[in-house]
């Protein structure tokens, strides 16, 4: 409905516009009238009426004033001047103040008031389809702007052929300053396995891209020349003009960047912050050192702010003798220790921050040198081993790599232990797989005999032929071989995992356990937790 004001110090003139037309049949409100101009400047701004009849001649504040109260305060409607004989001269001036039209009150009919009313409209809403023509036109530009200025940053930064000579003219074009004073440089980057990212409502990454600009445009706002740069869905850089301290300010809103991306969308991403004086030649080099560094991910996880670094702080380390203790363990009584020694390579390479590729490849050495030592050559195709590699290869992160490996020496361990019964005589394979799955029961000679199908004394005599083995020691073995993984892994009491292993006395289970382990269950639990 389109608002009309009516504004005349004249009763009678008020009531008989009012009273001249059916506004709201013709598609319009009237939404009041006022006796001055001060009045009108009021209910403008309440009702911001599209169109404003005003008589020329009140008290307080005439129409003249009124107009030019409205003008000043950008008012988008239309004026319409009311006005009797003989006022041509305040008609002009009404005219050269911003009035559209004007009508003569003393000759006014509902005939002359809707032709005024219509024209005016129609004006009204051609400037609004200009002004939004124009809005979309600039929106446009910017949008382009936006995208040849990311393009130019992408093409710059990461194809090392570009040169600076011919970048820094594009550059100018483009309106980029970036040599006048220093800039902080922030590297920031999202965890692309985020389950937010995955599959949460960020997986469209349209979105995403949408929320990050108007994260930074509020963190950066007031930073003039400030570059927002998309390098990939998961990886943005902002070039900040800074004054004095560059450093300390890239840091600071490095910092407000990442908090409010974690507050705002439950993502947890990291950034690295470096600072260029030089122009576009040292941004370049900058930006590749904060990518660098950026992998610092795969010890210290996401959500972090740091300083760039040079590809020089990630360092050779020495890992020999730790790799060499672990091949040593795992031809030992204990060999499932193997799983502290890993965690010990992984937290010093973590510690001395050591270069990806160098700790990938120890753990791939590690376990071709294992499998030889354990297996030797059993598996000549080397399916296995490439399957291995290419799971620690792929790990994201110390915590997976650390896994992958322990796994593939666990899988070793259990290869050797098939293997080495796959030397024995199927009667004694069935008899160790029938231990094995009922650690927990009370197992008579009797029912091993009959699981064999075999004379008991005949059982006893070859299973010590086969194994080298006492048969019920060869159980206790194992039960205290469980009974170790239990302290190892969970929390159970000691009468807890003395019944998982079928032994009800656990003052017995105890004195058997240090017997044979050489430590309390209570002195082993602690030396592996």
């Amino acid at each position: 409905m389109n608002k009309v004001l009516i504004v005349d110090d004249e009763r009678i003139v008020r009531i008989g516009f009012k009273s001249m037309i059916n506004w709201y049949q013709h598609g319009f409100e009237l939404v009041g009238t006022a006796k001055n101009g001060a009045n009108a400047l009021d209910m403008v701004e309440q009702y911001s009426p599209d169109i404003v009849f005003t008589d020329l001649k009140m008290p307080q504040m005439d129409g003249l004033e009124l107009i030019r109260q409205l003008k000043r305060r950008r008012y988008r409607g239309k004026i319409v001047a009311l006005t009797n004989y003989a006022e041509y001269e305040l008609i002009r001036e009404a005219m050269v103040l911003g009035a559209s039209d004007y009508l003569l009150k003393v000759a006014l009919n509902p005939d002359d008031l809707l032709v005024v009313l219509n024209k005016m409209m129609t004006k009204l809403s051609d400037e609004r389809r200009q002004i939004e023509e124009d809005i979309r036109q600039e929106m446009t530009q910017r949008e382009r702007q936006a995208i040849m200025k990311n393009m130019f940053f992408r093409t710059f930064l990461l194809r090392p052929e570009t040169s600076a000579a011919s970048a820094e003219q594009e550059a100018s074009e483009l309106g980029i300053v970036v040599a006048e004073r220093p800039v902080s440089v922030i590297y920031l980057e999202l965890d692309s396995q985020d389950p937010v990212l995955v599959s949460g409502k960020y997986a469209e990454r349209k979105l995403l891209s949408l929320v990050i600009r108007n994260i930074a445009d509020e963190v950066f706002a007031g930073r003039s020349g400030t570059e927002l740069v998309e390098l990939g869905p998961e990886q943005w850089l902002a070039v900040v003009p800074m004054g004095v301290d560059a450093h300390a300010q890239g840091m600071k809103m490095a910092r407000a960047l990442v908090d409010t991306a974690r507050l705002y969308t439950g993502l947890n991403p990291c950034a690295v912050v470096g600072v260029s004086t030089e122009g576009l030649d040292q941004l370049r080099q900058v930006f590749r050192q904060c990518r660098e560094a950026v992998r610092v991910t795969f010890y210290k996880g996401y959500g972090f702010v740091e300083p760039a670094v040079s590809a020089e702080s990630f360092r050779e380390s020495d890992f020999n003798k730790l790799v060499k203790e672990l091949l040593e363990m795992l031809q030992s009584s204990e060999p499932e220790r193997f799983q502290t020694v890993i965690s010990q390579i992984g937290a010093l390479a973590a510690a001395e921050r050591t270069e990806i590729r160098q700790l990938k490849q120890c753990a791939v050495n590690a376990v071709t040198a294992a499998r030889e030592l354990m297996l030797g050559a059993s598996e000549p195709d080397g399916a296995w081993l490439k399957s291995v590699q290419q799971s620690l290869e792929a790990a994201r992160t110390v915590q997976e790599l650390e896994q992958h490996w322990q796994d593939a020496v666990q899988q070793l361990l259990a290869m050797r232990k098939e293997q080495f019964r796959g030397q024995y005589r199927q009667e004694i394979r069935n008899v160790i797989l029938y231990m094995e799955s009922h650690l927990q029961d009370k197992v008579t000679l009797e029912d091993i005999a009959r699981v064999a199908a075999l004379n008991e004394s005949y059982l006893c005599r070859l299973f010590k032929q086969e194994t080298g083995h006492n048969l019920f020691q060869y159980l206790s073995d194992l039960r205290i071989e469980e009974a170790k993984r239990l302290f190892r892994s969970t929390a159970l009491s000691v009468k807890e995992v003395a019944a998982r292993v079928g032994i009800d006395n656990p003052f017995y289970f105890s004195r058997l356990f240090k017997k044979r382990v050489g430590q309390s269950p209570n002195q082993y639990r602690g030396s592996h937790s």
